[in-house]
């Protein structure tokens, strides 16, 4: 991923919203390309990205935005500008559920191999088709990703308390995951802060996980 690029092709698209992220990634990119869609309305113009996106290099494009419009015409824009001569992806620091909404192409995201950090994993696995069968067969209706991080977030706890009788102690166990979420936790001021996360990529029409390391790969 963009972490093993000597010299990436990196452009920020970001609102007045998002200036502390957008910072963020620049302090890591400081040659990034800026577009500030509060100055252009959120209208990203064609011509602009056109002329920012090259292809001697695999382009990363940071969308830092949960207005709509911009998301949805964004996604569309850099959609056309993929060719054969022009890799482009498509990344964020937050998905919010702003992505679920319809006039977002599921399929443009994949063409562009949306990539994201996510604290639950949202893959249909056959763990989690039991888990579903059961609790709709219990409650009449389906589970969703709060009822299932109440599920996996009550086992770890039960879990942590049978080993250590202190819940500061069951640091020590290290990394432990369910159906949808994974707990890693670390000691802070305010008392323990769960440190694990999914980096999640789009694959056409399909969603996979991708691993950490000294490059990302995707988890079989």
């Amino acid at each position: 991923l963009i972490i093993d690029e000597p010299d990436p092709c990196v452009m920020i698209i970001h609102d007045s919203e998002s200036i502390e992220v957008k910072n963020k990634i620049l302090k890591r990119f400081p040659y990034a390309e800026l577009i500030n869609t509060n100055e252009t309305h959120g209208i990203v113009d064609p011509e602009i990205t056109d002329s920012l996106l090259v292809s001697t290099k695999k382009n990363y494009v940071f969308l830092e935005t949960q207005d709509l419009n911009t998301i949805t015409s964004v996604s569309s824009l850099l959609n056309s500008q993929i060719s054969s001569q022009r890799v482009i992806k498509l990344m964020t620091t937050y998905r919010s559920d702003i992505y679920e909404n319809e006039n977002i192409s599921f399929e443009h995201l994949g063409n562009l191999n949306f990539t994201y950090p996510s604290y639950y994993k949202p893959i249909y696995e056959k763990n989690l088709q039991f888990f579903n069968e059961e609790y709709l067969t219990e409650y009449g209706k389906l589970p969703n990703k709060t009822s299932i991080r109440a599920y996996d977030l009550t086992l770890d706890l039960v879990l942590r308390s049978s080993v250590y009788k202190n819940i500061s102690k069951s640091v020590k166990i290290g990394q432990t995951e369910y159906l949808q979420n994974k707990f890693n936790y670390q000691e802070d001021i305010k008392g323990l802060i769960n440190q694990s996360i999914y980096m999640i990529e789009h694959n056409k029409l399909e969603i996979r996980e991708l691993e950490f390391g000294s490059s990302f790969s995707e988890k079989k």
